[in-house]
C-alpha cells in the first residue's frame, strides 16, 4: 500500500479563502493525496474566552499567549468547507479535517467527511471520539500528548495512530524513530524531510506535514511548516524510497565485469598452464577465479590466443 501523504494546511490560510485555495493546489501539485483542515473555532466549545493563569501559554512558539486569543487568530472559518471540499476533490486531493469539538463534528458531518484526524490534545477526549467512532469512518489519532484514552476507545476499529513529537518546531534529537516504528505512520513537525522519509523507511504507512506558501508570511504555524517546493521534494524521495522496498524478483547475477581466468600470453597446445600465462583479470567470461590452482595443475588441450576466457574444455 502507498504511503499516504497528508498536507496540513491548519492556519496556513492566513485567513484568506483564496490562499486556502492555493494551499489545496499547492499540495496537488506537490503529489500529496489528502489536505487536512483544523476545524477549532473557539467560540465552539475549544476553550472558552479566560484570561486566567491556566489558559496562558507557558511554552513553545506561542507562549505567552491566551488560548482564546491564538485561536482566533488561526481558526479556519467553517463556511469554507464545501468550496474547499469541491476544489481539493477537482484536483484529485482527498480533504478532511480535525476537529477540536462536538460542534465542529457535527458541521463536518454536514459535509460528508471521508474520515477524521483527532489531533495529540484532543487524543484525551472520549465524548468526541466516541461521536466519530459512531459513523464508522476511519480515524487518524496524532500520539504527541495523552492519546492512552484514544487507543482504548479505539481498539479494533478502523483507525490509523501517528507517531508525533508536539513541539513545534521540533528537532531531530526530539525523536525517537524506534519507538516511531511501532506506530501507523509520523505526523512530523520537523523542518526539514528527513525525518518523515526515515519513518517511512522504517514501515511509515502514512505522513502528515505542514504545508505553507511562504515560511516568511507570519502565519503561526509557518515556522515548521514546508513551502511547495520542500513539500514536493519530500513526496518525491518517500515515493522513491517506497519503490525502493517493493519485493523484486530476483535477477541472474551479472558476472561480465567480475575476474575470471583469462589466457594472457598465447599458449600452445600441450602447454602447461603457469602463473605467467593465465591471468585472474576481469572481464567474467573464463572460470572462476577459485579454479585457478586446478587450472595450474593442467596441460592445454587446445592452442588458446592471448585475451581468450579460459573454458573448462581447454583443459
Amino acid at each position: 500500500m502507498s504511503v499516504f501523504i497528508i498536507a496540513e494546511m491548519s492556519c496556513n490560510h492566513m485567513g484568506e479563502l483564496q490562499t486556502a485555495y492555493g494551499l489545496i493546489d499547492a499540495a496537488a501539485r506537490a503529489g500529496a493525496d489528502a489536505v487536512k483542515i483544523s476545524i477549532d473555532d473557539p467560540s465552539h466549545g475549544l476553550t472558552i474566552d479566560c484570561r486566567n493563569k491556566y489558559f496562558k501559554i507557558r511554552e513553545g512558539a506561542w507562549k505567552g499567549e491566551y488560548l482564546i486569543d491564538l485561536y482566533k487568530r488561526t481558526y479556519t472559518p467553517w463556511f469554507w468547507m464545501p468550496g474547499m471540499k469541491e476544489r481539493a476533490n477537482k484536483k484529485g486531493l482527498e480533504l478532511f479535517a480535525t476537529v477540536s469539538s462536538q460542534s465542529a463534528f457535527t458541521w463536518c458531518e454536514l459535509y460528508d467527511m471521508p474520515r477524521y484526524k483527532v489531533s495529540s490534545f484532543e487524543a484525551c477526549d472520549v465524548p468526541l471520539i466516541r461521536a466519530i467512532k459512531a459513523t464508522g469512518k476511519p480515524v487518524i489519532v496524532s500520539c504527541g500528548a495523552d492519546w492512552y484514552d484514544a487507543w482504548d476507545e479505539l481498539q479494533g476499529y478502523d483507525a490509523s495512530f501517528l507517531y508525533c513529537v508536539s513541539q513545534y518546531p521540533a528537532y531531530a534529537e526530539d525523536f525517537d524513530l524506534e519507538t516511531a516504528s511501532e506506530f501507523d505512520g509520523i505526523s512530523d513537525h520537523s523542518l526539514g524531510d528527513e525525518i518523515a522519509i526515515a519513518a517511512v523507511a522504517r514501515g511509515a504507512q502514512i505522513v502528515e506535514k505542514h504545508l505553507t506558501l511562504d515560511r516568511e508570511n507570519g502565519s503561526a504555524d509557518a515556522a515548521f511548516s514546508m513551502e511547495p517546493e520542500e513539500f514536493k521534494v519530500m513526496v518525491e524521495l518517500i515515493r522513491n524510497v517506497e519503490r525502493a522496498m517493493l519485493p523484486k524478483v530476483s535477477k541472474p547475477i551479472d558476472r561480465s565485469l567480475c575476474k575470471s581466468l583469462f589466457a594472457v600470453e598465447d599458449i600452445k597446445k600441450g602447454e602447461r598452464f603457469t602463473e605467467s600465462n593465465v591471468g585472474v583479470i576481469r572481464p567474467g567470461y573464463g572460470l572462476k577465479p577459485k579454479e585457478y590452482y586446478r587450472v595450474l595443475a593442467c596441460t592445454a588441450r587446445c592452442a588458446i590466443k592471448r585475451g581468450t576466457p579460459i573454458k573448462e574444455s581447454m583443459l
